[in-house]
């Protein structure tokens, strides 16, 4: 694999398919948004407005982005690591209820063989935006980097190892799984006593 590709917002996750379709391995680390794999109909809904989605390709995008999470249960399914920053737990998207019932979503997601949920309370110096990575195996990966207005595809070698030393420098410190999902627990009871 080699170079970059830039992808609109728009069409993001349909670019995603083919790439995640022969994957091994995910790995996604995220400090402003739930992972797409694991989102609900509402949150995503809410995160489609919020990053400016065009209200016509709103539901469209949705329905991609949902149509992406049958991987996680199909026949022979990738490994997902997920690991999450402890301060989306804390912004509301959408609403109290919305928040508690992704926040259920991520756990029932982490109750499956092949998805680990691992949590950063903080996150170390240099990482302060998200990625996700796509295995084909273990040699070759694809980074997707996501701004407010376009994804960027890095498929060259090179350009992905800084992001998988950042993976090893996120292993150090976010809690154990157990751990983990006791935080997510927590939060999700907040928001729907809330």
């Amino acid at each position: 694999m080699d170079g970059r590709r830039l992808v609109s917002l728009v069409h993001s996750e349909v670019a995603m398919m083919p790439l995640e379709q022969q994957a091994v391995s995910l790995l996604t680390f995220e400090i402003d948004v739930v992972p797409g794999l694991v989102q609900t109909d509402e949150y995503a809904h809410a995160v489609a407005r919020s990053v400016g989605i065009p209200p016509e390709h709103v539901d469209t995008w949705v329905e991609a982005r949902l149509t992406r999470q049958f991987l996680l249960t199909k026949d022979n399914p990738p490994w997902l690591d997920m690991v999450l920053h402890e301060a989306l737990l804390r912004r509301v998207v959408g609403d109290h209820k919305v928040m508690a019932r992704q926040l259920r979503a991520i756990l029932e997601a982490a109750d499956r063989p092949n998805v680990e949920l691992r949590v950063t309370p903080y996150t170390p110096v240099g990482l302060d935006f998200g990625f996700y990575f796509i295995g084909a195996d273990q040699t070759q990966w694809v980074a997707y980097l996501e701004d407010p207005t376009s994804v960027v595809i890095v498929e060259d070698d090179e350009d992905v190892e800084p992001f998988r030393q950042r993976n090893s420098r996120l292993n150090r410190i976010a809690l154990d799984p157990v751990e983990s999902a006791e935080v997510v627990a927590t939060y999700a009871g907040e928001y729907e006593r809330a």
